[in-house]
């Protein structure tokens, strides 16, 4: 939630909290304008944290408060627009293998799947699939960055669930091969 009942660090963040219906129909028009739709809090947010910088001195001298904040807006919208969303995607799903490999892979990611929260099977499932960070990240109701991070935590986690699995299991030629699953960052 953007604002809220916290206390404000300087006269800039208080002026953006009590004008924060305003700044939140501006990021909205912002972001609609760009096609970011649902962007609207996060540059909102990042208005208050770039606010919050500024000191007292600097801020009693701006003639057109509304203008310079609505300029802040305008800018973290551009430069969400700058952003590159079109992401490389994040799992390579081509498995060459004999049919006991395969099978062995199956147990392996049935295991490691049951060993998951119900939020990473979700993501998991999207990954198997071959959806962009962009695409999870719309599918899940988050950023693209979120969603990237949440990608690379579950990452992190399967590599630590494998690493005894591969003592255990034996994929023949394929025991020290690339992992079944890889994020391409």
């Amino acid at each position: 939630m953007v604002g809220g009942p916290e206390r404000c660090y300087n006269d800039a963040e208080e002026f953006c909290q009590s004008e924060l219906p305003w700044l939140m129909e501006t990021a909205t028009r912002a972001s609609t304008k760009r096609g970011l739709q649902g962007y609207e809090e996060d540059i909102a947010q990042e208005v208050f944290r770039k606010v919050k910088a500024i000191p007292d001195a600097s801020w009693a001298t701006k003639l057109n408060k509304k203008a310079y904040v609505a300029r802040v807006v305008l800018n973290e919208a551009n430069d969400l627009c700058n952003t590159d969303h079109h992401y490389e995607p994040l799992t390579d799903n081509i498995l060459s293998s004999t049919a006991p490999e395969a099978m062995n892979a199956a147990l392996l990611i049935s295991e490691l799947y049951d060993k998951l929260s119900q939020a990473e099977q979700t993501l998991f499932e999207y990954m198997f699939e071959g959806f962009s960070g962009a695409e999870m990240a719309e599918r899940l109701g988050v950023t693209a960055v979120t969603a990237r991070k949440r990608v690379s935590r579950l990452m992190e986690k399967l590599k630590v669930f494998t690493q005894g699995k591969e003592e255990s299991v034996q994929l023949g030629a394929r025991r020290h091969a690339k992992p079944i699953i890889k994020c391409s960052n």
